[in-house]
């Protein structure tokens, strides 16, 4: 299972040691928690056992924190999303992974934090599926919404990308 304290922990060292190497500007970021009140929303669904409600509004949530470029938020809330998707169906995972994919913003550190996340829920997607990834033959290259079609050349050159990206984004070279 993926350890999103670890995650966590890993993105917010590039997001402290971005500005000092002279590679970004988080100034225009917000680090503000302005989200508690969402957070207690969703903890409340979880006890209740309202795993779809919490995930759906985990999904909500994390909309709204990526374009409002929150750090916090979007960390915040892809944690329950990674909690509550095997609640919510079989499908689930296929359906974060593309919807995460889709996800972009105007920032290179939000894009970082989002593209680690990404690699990581890809990378589980990866290890849960892998004799019947094995089986599929290597052809053209899948879109994000046949990613349960896809070889493991273009699962593992994906997971590089994803990482390579995160910690140079392609607008700071």
């Amino acid at each position: 299972m993926i350890n999103i304290r670890y995650v966590t922990i890993f993105f917010v060292l590039i997001i402290w040691a971005a500005p000092a190497a002279g590679q970004n500007n988080v100034t225009n970021l917000n680090w503000n928690q302005t989200y508690a009140s969402e957070f207690k929303q969703i903890e409340d669904l979880e006890e209740r056992g309202q795993n779809r409600s919490a995930y759906t509004k985990a999904a909500e949530l994390l909309d709204r924190a990526i374009s409002e470029r929150s750090i916090p938020g979007i960390i915040g809330s892809i944690d329950p999303l990674i909690r509550n998707m095997y609640h919510v169906d079989d499908d689930a995972l296929t359906s974060l992974l593309e919807k995460i994919a889709t996800l972009q913003s105007s920032h290179s550190v939000v894009n970082a934090v989002v593209n680690s996340y990404l690699a990581e829920l890809l990378t589980g997607y990866y290890e849960r599926n892998r004799y019947r990834i094995s089986q599929v033959t290597e052809g053209n290259p899948l879109p994000w919404s046949n990613v349960n079609r896809w070889s493991a050349s273009q699962i593992e050159k994906t997971i590089d990308s994803l990482y390579t990206k995160s910690v140079q984004p392609e607008e700071l070279k």
